[in-house]
């Protein structure tokens, strides 16, 4: 009887415990469909300001705005700076350091955190050269004896032949990040900034972007140097690795924003391709002068078909981690004419891309095409392409900010 009663008690618990589970799991699958329905919404659905911010000064360039539009990054003569758009006013500034000069800067994605790369002299001495010697063996003759028959011996020695001078780098070059939050209130807080990495950049090399993957936390920049192009991939740890193979011409990279991985145009021995990289395997996608790529979004990789310096199609492929490329696996997403005017291209959520210039863009949405003019001094787009920002600088001393939708 009492061995009953203990079967029948663990059966019990047994099944209160499987509730307590199918319970638990409905709950945390209910919140973390939410919170990805949730993420979705705030991926696809464009975020338009339509305002005009007036600062207090002029020269300015190279504007961008943070993913949200919260905020708007700048450099002038005195160095770089940060305006939150919402609260009117400059909440952050780092100078220019002495004989150095800010090289890059971006926001992340998904974040309003800002990236900049500052280049300054190494405050660091040269090492002194390391002598290398060299062994020769050299015959050695002792006084001789009158009475005995002389003896010669050989003896090793060590001579200086020259000096080996260690690796430098004149140029110290370094990456740190701002935080500026989820619209926090200034009045009460500060932007955190904190410094990220050395990046051994050679001297009078040039930053041609910054990629972000937010699925692997990586961070890739491609930099042109007299040496030829490096593209470097930075993670968490700081663990700085370069990617590109010798004598490549690295082009237009995109980082997929769902799986990782990263697609470069690529040159290399004479070879016009598209190629894939994830865990530092590379694949080929496509081959030809050809394609362009034109970015990644929306689970999709973008590229253009060029024929005589004109855009003639748009094609995507599935975003699928390029573990097994597939190119036939393409969907013609536009075709026309598009005469290429040494465009910038941005791929927006939504089927939404951009080609632009300093005096306008030519938009693609939804298979159609729209051109628009931009009419301000100097022009520049915000990260999403849904809104230029046109500066016009005041006889005042200010410069006007006008954020107007494509």
């Amino acid at each position: 009887m009492r061995k009953l009663i203990l079967i029948r008690t663990l059966i019990i618990w047994f099944l209160i415990s499987v509730f307590l589970q199918v319970g638990f799991l409905f709950i945390l699958n209910s919140h973390l469909k939410s919170n990805v329905q949730a993420a979705t919404l705030k991926k696809t659905t464009p975020v338009i300001v339509q305002t005009v911010v007036n600062l207090p000064e002029t020269g300015l360039s190279d504007l961008q705005a943070s993913f949200d539009k919260h905020y708007m990054a700048y450099t002038d003569n005195q160095g770089l700076k940060v305006y939150d758009v919402k609260g009117k006013k400059q909440i952050f500034a780092v100078a220019s350091p002495a004989n150095g000069q800010i090289l890059h800067y971006k926001w992340l994605p998904d974040r309003n955190i800002l990236l900049y790369v500052v280049e300054k002299p190494n405050p660091y001495s040269r090492p002194a050269a390391i002598p290398k010697y060299a062994t020769e063996t050299v015959a050695k003759t002792p006084t001789e004896d009158p009475n005995q028959k002389p003896i010669t011996s050989t003896t090793t020695v060590r001579k200086l032949v020259g000096y080996t001078q260690p690796y430098y780098n004149p140029q110290l070059t370094q990456l740190y990040s701002v935080d500026f939050g989820e619209g926090y209130d200034t009045a009460n807080a500060a932007p955190t900034q904190r410094y990220e990495s050395d990046i051994d950049i050679p001297p009078g090399g040039v930053i041609q972007g910054m990629e972000f993957s937010t699925f692997t936390n990586l961070i890739y920049m491609p930099v042109q140097t007299k040496y030829g192009d490096i593209l470097y991939e930075i993670d968490v740890m700081r663990v700085i690795t370069e990617l590109q193979r010798p004598g490549e011409k690295i082009g237009n990279i995109s980082a997929s924003d769902t799986l990782g991985t990263l697609y470069v145009q690529s040159q290399l021995d004479g070879i016009n391709q598209i190629i894939t990289v994830k865990r530092h395997v590379r694949k080929q996608l496509l081959s030809g002068s050809q394609y362009m790529l034109l970015g990644q979004e929306d689970s999709k990789v973008m590229i253009g078909v060029m024929q005589n310096n004109v855009l003639t199609k748009v094609i995507s492929m599935p975003d699928t981690g390029m573990d097994s490329p597939n190119p036939s696996q393409t969907t013609v997403e536009w075709q026309g004419n598009i005469p290429w005017q040494d465009y910038q291209v941005i791929a927006g959520t939504g089927d939404f891309l951009v080609f632009y210039n300093v005096h306008g863009a030519v938009v693609l949405h939804g298979g159609t095409i729209k051109n628009v003019t931009f009419t301000g001094e100097h022009n520049y787009l915000t990260s999403d392409g849904r809104e230029v920002m046109e500066i016009n600088e005041q006889a005042n001393g200010t410069t006007l900010v006008k954020f107007q939708p494509l």
